[in-house]
């Protein structure tokens, strides 16, 4: 997590690093870990925000946003939403108006940090509770990963997570409020899930040698236990 000090720069590796933290953090690293990856995930980010530099707070919030919006926002929230015109609904995200996103691009970085400006309104203008933020995990979760992190004990865990995911596949095909795996048949996810990655016969063409290996990777096939 990155400290955003007034007048102090923020390093290049703390930048990527709370990129790959807030957008990263879901993918089924393989056995030899993250680092063996980070080239090929650098030029990733690199291609949409332009080089990474030791940058001001308000530099690194500036990029920090712009990828969020591109790549997650755009991509990821709006496409999720989606979900309603299967049942002919329409949708709305009031909070992603493009003349109220421009209002937010103005707004000065001390009054975005910690949403303050945005908490200062709704206390004085709405009589709604404010929820508290999202929270990625629980502080215990949070801890335990921060322990596990500190001790280099990521593949581990991860091993433990794929075998754990396994034996639950039937939960994770029916759960989730979107329900995401019932794109596809039931007896195809359990399959896929038995082998943790699935072998790939669509792979596209690479820029690098480092894109290449890393779709290799995350394709390889696994044995079924």
């Amino acid at each position: 997590m990155v400290t955003l000090a007034k007048g102090q720069k923020i390093a290049r590796d703390d930048i990527l690093r709370s990129l790959f933290h807030a957008h990263f953090s879901l993918w089924d690293w393989p056995p030899d870990g993250f680092e063996a990856l980070r080239s090929a995930f650098i030029q990733r980010i690199e291609r949409i925000t332009g080089p990474v530099a030791a940058s001001t707070p308000e530099e690194a919030a500036a990029l920090f946003e712009y990828w969020d919006c591109q790549e997650r926002q755009a991509k990821f929230i709006v496409n999720s939403v989606r979900v309603y015109e299967s049942f002919g609904y329409e949708w709305r995200l009031p909070l992603f108006d493009a003349e109220l996103m421009d209002f937010w691009s103005q707004v000065p970085f001390d009054y975005r940090v910690g949403r303050r400006l945005y908490f200062e309104f709704v206390r004085t203008r709405q009589k709604l509770p404010i929820t508290p933020a999202n929270r990625d995990h629980s502080a215990p979760v949070a801890m335990a990963i921060k322990t596990i992190d500190q001790f280099g004990m990521r593949p581990l865990a991860k091993r433990v997570q794929r075998a754990l995911r396994r034996a639950r596949w039937r939960r994770q095909y029916e759960g989730g409020e979107l329900a995401w795996f019932a794109v596809i048949d039931r007896d195809q996810f359990r399959k896929l899930v038995s082998i943790a990655r699935p072998s790939c016969s669509h792979c596209p063409a690479y820029d690098s040698p480092d894109e290449k290996r890393l779709h290799a990777r995350e394709c390889r096939p696994r044995p079924t236990r």
